[in-house]
């Protein structure tokens, strides 16, 4: 599970609400999600900043947690 949907899933939200609340098609949220399409720098920030995280976090390794890229900025 990656952090996209992790995040999804912690707000409780379905993928057509967290689509509609980042301004972006539910297509193109899905695709995201799963892999499939790479998303712009602006989607990025627009997702980040709807569930208050790190593009890092959310796009770029799912392996690691908030906590750890907070660590690491320190």
């Amino acid at each position: 599970m990656n952090n996209l949907k992790k995040e999804r899933n912690r707000l409780g939200l379905t993928q057509l609400e967290a689509a509609k609340q980042a301004g972006i098609s539910y297509s193109m949220y899905t695709k995201m999600e799963s892999g499939i399409k790479d998303p712009s720098m602006d989607t990025m920030k627009k997702i980040a900043k709807m569930y208050k995280r790190s593009v890092d976090y959310l796009f770029f390794d799912p392996s690691t947690t908030e906590s750890e890229f907070e660590e690491v900025k320190a």
